[in-house]
C-alpha cells in the first residue's frame, strides 16, 4: 500500500464542492442524498418497532410483574436490540448502497470521467442490467470479507478492535467507491480486486473520508456518496495517469 495514493485520494474530496459547482451537479448530490437519507430513516423506524416487540416479548417469556426493574429491563434490552439492528445494518450498508444505488453512482462516475477526460460513454440498458447484477457480486464478496475481518479481529485484537474496525469498514466504503471506476472499464470481479489490491491506498483513503463524513448525522450521510463516488473517480483518473 502506498502512502502517496492513500494521501491522493484524501485530497480529492477537498476538489468535489468546486467540481459540483463548476458542472452544475447538483442533481447527482441531490437524489442519492434522498435515497441515503430514507434509506436510514426507514432502518430506524424498523429498529425501533423490532427493538420494542422483541424487548416486550422476552419480558413477556420471563413472566416478570410489572414494576420499575421491569420497565427498566425492558428499556435495555430494547435499547441493546435497537443497537444490534443498526450496527447489523451499517455493516450491511455498502450492499445495499451498491445494489439499490449503482445505477445512479456509475451514470455520476461516467459523467465525471466523461468531464475530465472527454470520453463517451453511451446508455445502454443491456449494459445496465449487467452492471446492477455484477454490482451484486461486488457487494456479497465485500460484505463476506470484511464480516471475516472483523470476526477476526474482534476474537484476538480486544484492545484495538474499534480502530481496526474502522479502518477494516473504511478500506472496503473505499472499495466500494473505486469499484465503479472498474464497472466502468468492463472489468470483471476478478479484474476489480486485482486493480483494487494494487492501489489499495486509494480504497484507503477514500474510505477513511467517507467513514468519517457518515459520521456527521443527516448532512453527511446525504452528500457522502456523492462525494465519495466523485473523489474516488477523480483520484483513479489521476493515479492512472501517473502511471500510464
Amino acid at each position: 500500500m502506498r502512502l502517496e495514493e492513500v494521501l491522493l485520494a484524501i485530497r480529492a474530496y477537498a476538489r468535489v464542492p468546486r467540481f459540483i459547482r463548476q458542472h452544475k451537479l447538483w442533481a447527482y448530490l441531490i437524489v442519492p442524498g434522498i435515497i441515503h437519507l430514507c434509506m436510514l430513516v426507514g432502518m430506524f423506524f424498523v429498529a425501533r418497532e423490532i427493538g420494542g416487540e422483541v424487548a416486550q416479548y422476552l419480558m413477556d417469556w420471563m413472566q416478570q410483574p410489572e414494576n420499575s426493574w421491569q420497565k427498566a429491563l425492558a428499556w435495555i434490552l430494547g435499547f441493546g436490540v435497537k443497537m444490534l439492528l443498526f450496527f447489523l445494518y451499517f455493516l450491511i450498508y455498502k450492499s445495499l448502497i451498491l445494489i439499490i444505488m449503482t445505477p445512479l453512482l456509475a451514470l455520476l462516475s461516467e459523467k465525471v470521467d466523461s468531464i475530465v477526460t472527454g470520453n463517451d460513454y453511451p446508455f445502454s440498458w443491456t449494459q445496465l442490467m449487467k452492471d446492477i447484477w455484477r454490482g451484486i457480486g461486488i457487494a456479497m464478496r465485500c460484505l463476506f470479507y470484511e464480516l471475516m475481518l472483523l470476526l477476526v479481529v474482534s476474537m484476538f485484537t480486544w484492545v484495538f478492535a474499534p480502530i481496526l474496525a474502522f479502518f477494516i469498514s473504511a478500506y472496503f466504503w473505499g472499495v466500494a467507491m473505486v469499484d465503479f471506476n472498474s464497472e466502468r472499464k468492463r472489468f470483471n470481479i476478478k479484474q476489480s480486486f486485482a486493480y483494487i489490491r494494487r492501489h489499495r491506498g486509494l480504497a484507503l483513503g477514500n474510505g477513511i473520508v467517507f467513514y468519517g463524513m457518515f459520521l456527521i448525522p443527516v448532512l453527511g450521510w446525504m452528500v457522502a456518496p456523492t462525494f465519495g463516488i466523485i473523489a474516488a473517480t477523480l483520484a483513479v483518473l489521476e493515479s492512472d495517469k501517473a502511471h500510464a
